[in-house]
């Protein structure tokens, strides 16, 4: 270094910071994609369960059919 102001090092450090950004800027929005896919299964899940378990109590429900012969 001879003291002297380059300026295309300064846009060099501007255009790694930039890309780093850019980078975690895209794992972020994955993340947020990845979240909320896994959010749609749990509610799935959870609608999945619930519905079993408001049909075991119906009568109509398959596994009861030996409390309807009694």
């Amino acid at each position: 270094m001879d003291g002297k102001f380059r300026p295309h090092s300064l846009f060099l450090g501007f255009e790694i910071l930039y890309n780093t950004f850019k980078c975690l800027g895209v794992l972020y929005i994955c993340m947020c994609l990845c979240m909320l896919k896994a959010k749609m299964y749990v509610l799935k899940w959870f609608k999945l369960n619930f519905r079993l378990l408001r049909g075991a109590k119906n009568e109509n429900f398959p596994f009861n059919k030996e409390s309807k012969r009694d």
